[in-house]
C-alpha cells in the first residue's frame, strides 16, 4: 500500500503494544500511533494522532483519539489492527478530498459507555439508581460514602459502593463490578445548583466550599495530610475529587463521571479494561 508507512513496534510503560504509522494522502502526511489494550481482542485498539493534534471532528479526549468505524459499541474480536488502520485511511480520504477543502465525514457514532470510559484517565461510575439515591440526600448534608477503585492499564476506575456506615448503609449500589477493587472512604454532599467544576486548583475548590457554607468540611479535608475523596454535585452533575498532599500543598484531582444505563450496568466490569 503506497499510502501507508509502518514504523516500529514497542511496549509502553503499561506494557501495552503500540505501533506508529504514517498515512499519506495527496500532499499531506498524517502521523498516528495505535495502542492495543491489555484485553485485546475483546476491545478495539485505539488510534491517536502522534502529536495529539485535531485533524477531524471524529476525535475525542485530550489526546486526540479517533472515533472510527470499529468502536466499543460494535466491536468484534475478528477485527484486526489492519482493519483499524484502513478505517483511519478512509476517514482521512473522506474528510480531505482533492481540492484542498475539508469536509465532515458522515457519522455512524452513537454515544456509548465504552467511549465515555476511554476518554479520561480517571473515571467514576454510577448507575442510574445510584444517581437517584445521592439526589435524595438532604441539601448541604454531609454523608459518609464508600467507593471501590481499581487501576486498569493506564487509568483509574472508581464506583460508588454504598452510602452511610458500612455496617448500616442507607444505600447499596446495584452496579456490578468484578473483584479486585480496593475500598476507599469519602464524603458526599448534595449542593443545589452545583455544576461541573472540572480541573480546579485546591484554592478554587476551597473557595467554592466556603461560598456554599461548607467551610467546616473544607477545613476538615484540607487541614490534614490524609488521602480522601469528596463527591459533590446536584441532579446529573456530580463530580468526584481525590484530595491528597500535605496541608500546605494539598491537591484536588477530578474524575470524569459516567452514568451507566440500566441495561449496561452488568457489563461495566468488562468494559473497564478497554482503555
Amino acid at each position: 500500500m503506497d499510502w501507508l508507512s509502518v514504523e516500529k513496534w514497542q511496549a509502553n510503560k503499561d506494557l501495552e503494544m503500540c505501533v506508529g504509522f504514517i498515512i499519506t494522502h495527496g500532499e499531506k502526511r498524517f502521523g498516528f500511533r495505535m495502542r492495543y489494550p491489555s484485553v485485546f481482542p475483546d476491545a478495539p485498539p485505539m488510534i491517536f494522532t502522534d502529536d495529539g493534534s485535531r485533524i477531524s471532528n471524529h476525535q475525542y479526549g485530550a489526546d486526540g483519539e479517533l472515533c472510527l468505524e470499529h468502536r466499543p459499541d460494535n466491536w468484534h474480536p475478528a477485527i484486526t489492527g489492519a482493519d483499524m488502520v484502513a478505517s483511519c485511511q478512509r476517514l482521512i480520504a473522506e474528510e480531505h478530498p482533492e481540492g484542498g477543502e475539508t469536509v465532515n465525514a458522515r457519522s455512524a457514532h452513537t454515544a456509548s459507555l465504552g467511549r465515555d470510559l476511554r476518554s479520561k484517565s480517571c473515571r467514576f461510575l454510577v448507575s442510574e439508581n445510584d444517581l437517584a439515591a445521592i439526589n435524595r440526600l438532604p441539601d448541604f448534608g454531609e454523608r459518609e460514602f464508600t467507593l471501590s477503585e481499581r487501576k486498569a492499564a493506564n487509568s483509574f476506575l472508581a464506583s460508588l459502593t454504598h452510602i452511610g456506615p458500612m455496617d448500616a448503609p442507607s444505600w447499596v449500589s446495584d452496579l456490578v463490578l468484578p473483584d479486585g477493587f480496593a475500598k476507599e472512604a469519602g464524603t458526599v454532599v448534595r449542593v443545589p445548583g452545583a455544576g461541573s467544576l472540572g480541573p480546579v486548583t485546591i484554592e478554587a475548590l476551597g473557595a467554592f466550599l466556603d461560598r456554599v457554607g461548607l467551610r467546616e468540611l473544607r477545613c476538615r479535608m484540607f487541614d490534614t495530610d490524609a488521602f480522601t475523596y469528596l463527591l459533590l454535585g446536584y441532579a446529573e452533575e456530580w463530580e468526584l475529587f481525590s484530595i491528597f498532599g500535605k496541608p500546605d500543598d494539598r491537591k484536588a484531582f477530578p474524575y470524569r463521571t459516567v452514568i451507566v444505563p440500566a441495561e449496561q450496568k452488568t457489563r461495566a466490569g468488562r468494559v473497564q479494561g478497554a482503555g
